[in-house]
């Protein structure tokens, strides 16, 4: 039978094993009470987090650990833009949104809405009594809750970009601000990201990751023709995609000018007319963000002639522009 050597007392060896319990005790303290908060205060806990992530007031939570773990996703420059939105959140700070214009990024912002009740219940949380209290379990901890937390608020962030892009689609007019002078102009209905926003925004598949995408800092809304779009579609969770395509009918109308819609001239002159009209926009509406390489992202005949029937247009009209539009070669059926 082995017997371990009797360590001296009053030896470094004895003073280093001390020093180590000391240190585990602490430690363990120390997850208690970070247990303690996160599910009884979980406010106060997202702020911890925050200000650790930001650095302020003290050095900051470290962030290797999330490296450690093999996730792809995220770094500090990310996490140091989410904890400050959160804060910003939690201080009732939400961008000001009173003025003529709203940036996208503020409105997709200000519209980024996360549930701290579910924080208190993170499925990464850990059993603290269990743990022997060691650096590397509180730090496997503390990146849990970094990624669980962050993670559930990117999404809300998401899903506003993905808002803001449906909104666009609804006819809520899109702006820019021009570099030199920083006058706002209208952005024309045929320019491609216009065009590319609309489409994600019908399809409501806008993808954001953890950062605001280019096109929300390089855009704008007027914020009444926000408050004309809410008006109309304040009950949108009820509306069929017929009541959604009239009401769009109603908002375009009241927020893009009909001229600016229209086709500046066609290859046979200045001859135009109001179907004429009607037909350019949407060739541009349904056609422009066609690949013949993917078939699925053809609209049907049946989609492009409800949506002039929507503008106005007589259905048996309606019906020969749709087949008019149609791409040639397009096989019948179901889209693949």
């Amino acid at each position: 039978m082995n017997v371990p050597p009797v360590v001296q007392k009053g030896s470094s060896e004895r003073n280093l094993k001390a020093a180590q319990l000391r240190r585990f005790r602490v430690e363990r303290r120390f997850l208690r009470l970070a247990d303690s908060i996160r599910t009884e205060k979980p406010e106060m806990f997202a702020r911890l987090i925050c200000d650790g992530v930001l650095g302020n007031p003290f050095p900051g939570t470290d962030l290797a650990p999330l490296a450690l773990m093999g996730e792809p996703k995220g770094s500090a420059r990310t996490f140091r833009y989410l904890a400050k939105l959160i804060i910003a959140r939690l201080d009732g700070t939400i961008p000001d949104t009173t003025g003529l214009y709203i940036s996208l990024a503020t409105w997709i912002e200000a519209n980024a809405s996360f549930e701290l009740r579910s924080f208190a219940d993170n499925p990464y949380s850990v059993n603290f009594r269990n743990l022997t209290g060691t650096v590397g379990q509180r730090d496997l901890y503390v990146s849990h809750v970094q990624w669980a937390f962050f993670d559930d608020v990117a999404e809300a962030l998401n899903y506003s970009a993905m808002l803001a892009a449906r909104m666009l689609y609804r006819g809520v007019r899109l702006f820019e601000q021009d570099a030199q002078t920083g006058d706002i102009r209208p952005v024309a209905w045929g320019d491609d990201d216009y065009i590319f926003l609309r489409q994600k925004g019908k399809r409501e598949e806008v993808t954001t990751g953890y950062l605001l995408p280019d096109w929300a800092a390089r855009y704008f809304v007027s914020t009444e023709h926000v408050k004309l779009h809410d008006a109309l579609f304040h009950l949108d969770y009820d509306l069929s995609a017929e009541e959604i395509e009239y009401r769009r009918s109603v908002l375009i109308p009241q927020c893009i000018p009909p001229e600016s819609m229209a086709r500046a001239s066609w290859p046979w002159g200045d001859h135009e007319t109001e179907l004429l009209r009607k037909l350019s926009v949407a060739a541009r509406e349904w056609w422009s963000t066609y690949d013949p390489e993917t078939p699925s992202t053809a609209p049907t005949n049946d989609e492009v002639r409800d949506w002039l029937a929507v503008q106005g247009v007589a259905r048996r009209v309606a019906e020969v522009m749709a087949q008019i539009l149609r791409a040639d070669g397009l096989a019948a059926g179901p889209r693949k």
